[in-house]
């Protein structure tokens, strides 16, 4: 998981083509010794994970060259001046925006990593192989054309956002001055939750590395909702907001858990809504999450909108059978950004005998 990703920096760099149609990095660094086999320098988190997802399909080789950084000796396609940004998202959803790309980006581009931090060229891959066939549409529609999540990214950059396919296709030799292949993740609540998991975060404890942690993750949320700004709203009252799956994980029993949440709602003069956020115009969705008191979602991306909520939120995580033991990738992300959470387990049938799996 994302604790396994690789990430590399490299400044005075070419990317070439072989002989054999592949690209490869050359480092130019002339005292380094020559080799035969490539470094493999940066491997998707998720290609890593999952056996299914060949690496070779994300990850990028190096090898140390003999000769100086000399672009116009070398006779580059194209020189890229600016910092050239490679990220990765399992899927094209709001969860992996926020948690493989928002916040990495962050911490990579932070005011005090110094610079013009939207002097970037950022190109995105996707390890889902769908949505990777129509990555260029997607970041079309989502990051210029509709008001998505996805408009986010602009916050990082003042260049358009490519596919990372496209650098492979601007010349035989591109010379970058620096690029960053998958900025390094290590920082992110995600990362440190995988570490610890099942347990979620000690919001107590006083060691070092959990109160950087927390520091971490409120300068990121305090940056976020900055950027996005405040817009007059129609009702301040406070809501229930429960979020309804369209498509896959759908929930059976809906009606009667939306029903459960509607009457006590009501018995705590509450307003209540069951929304499905597919559709709904990014500005639309922030509106309603900044007046949400208790945010009820499946595990999925609807729950890393806890993001938003005001401070003293709660979420309410309903978790598929068998999966208690992974609240933590959300309830961590609540616990830092203020809120409480509440995860609701089911239980699981094997063979007959009955396991309940909680905390």
């Amino acid at each position: 998981m994302p604790h396994a990703q690789t990430s590399s920096t490299l400044t005075h760099t070419s990317l070439i083509k072989t002989p054999h149609g592949d690209s490869v990095f050359l480092l130019h660094a002339p005292a380094s010794p020559p080799q035969s086999v490539p470094t493999t320098l940066s491997a998707s988190k998720w290609s890593l994970f999952y056996a299914s997802l060949p690496p070779a399909s994300d990850s990028s080789y190096l090898f140390p060259a003999q000769h100086p950084f000399t672009p116009t000796a070398q006779a580059c396609d194209y020189l890229v001046p600016e910092r050239v940004i490679v990220v990765n998202l399992l899927t094209w959803q709001v969860g992996h925006l926020i948690v493989d790309v928002l916040e990495p980006l962050f911490h990579l581009l932070s005011p005090e990593a110094g610079g013009d931090s939207k002097n970037n060229r950022i190109f995105l891959n996707v390890a889902n192989s769908d949505e990777s066939g129509i990555l260029h549409e997607l970041i079309l529609r989502d990051v210029y054309e509709k008001d998505t999540p996805f408009v986010l990214l602009k916050l990082f950059t003042h260049h358009p956002v490519h596919p990372a396919a496209s650098l492979y296709e601007i010349g035989e030799r591109v010379c970058f001055e620096e690029i960053v292949l998958e900025p390094d993740s290590s920082r992110s609540y995600y990362t440190r939750g995988q570490l610890s998991a099942p347990k979620f975060f000690d919001m107590k404890s006083a060691a070092p590395d959990d109160l950087r942690l927390k520091d971490d993750y409120k300068a990121f949320q305090r940056w976020l909702n900055g950027e996005l700004g405040a817009r007059e709203q129609e009702s301040n009252a406070p809501l229930v907001l429960f979020v309804e799956r369209k498509h896959k994980r759908r929930l059976r029993n809906l009606a009667e858990l939306s029903g459960i949440a509607r009457s006590g709602a009501a018995a705590r003069s509450l307003d209540f809504s069951l929304s499905s956020l597919e559709g709904q115009p990014f500005p639309n969705q922030l509106d309603t999450f900044r007046r949400t008191r208790v945010l009820v979602a499946q595990y999925g991306s609807g729950g890393h909108n806890v993001l938003f909520l005001p401070p003293g939120g709660v979420l309410v995580l309903l978790l598929q059978p068998g999966w208690c033991d992974q609240a933590w990738a959300y309830g961590n992300q609540a616990l830092l950004s203020g809120a409480s959470v509440v995860a609701v387990c089911s239980e699981v049938v094997f063979g007959g005998d009955v396991e309940r799996r909680s905390f």
